[in-house]
């Protein structure tokens, strides 16, 4: 369970972990899945449920740890793939706390967020 949490959730690659999780595991292992995450819940799992039930057009990633660090990751780079998030204890820290700098990058760019986001620490 680890392995998909460093894999799937994180936005960045660090090296030193992707060592320790490679060595750990053997094999090649990379921490920057957050990119491709959005694009499989947008491309295949989002169709797949609003094909089989009926689903409105409210979505809303939520995560503690790094799911917070991820959601915060969806809410910076497609805010059109969901309208609210949950984002409880996210993992700021993780690589050197390359997440405040492209809240700076979207806040210098956007005046508006059109989301409704909960955020807890703690």
């Amino acid at each position: 369970m680890a392995v998909t949490r460093f894999f799937d959730l994180p936005s960045t690659s660090v090296h030193e972990v992707e060592e320790g999780l490679s060595s750990a595991f053997g094999t090649t292992l990379t921490t920057e899945g957050a990119y491709a995450f959005p694009e499989i819940l947008k491309g295949e799992i989002i169709p797949w449920v609003e094909a089989r039930y009926p689903a409105g057009s409210e979505r809303a990633p939520g995560g503690y740890s790094f799911g917070g660090l991820f959601a915060t990751h969806a809410l910076l780079t497609s805010p059109e793939t969901f309208t609210h998030y949950w984002i409880g204890s996210p993992s700021f820290w993780w690589d050197g706390g390359v997440k405040s700098e492209r809240e700076e990058a979207y806040s210098a760019e956007f005046d508006m967020l059109d989301a409704r986001v909960f955020m807890s620490a703690g």
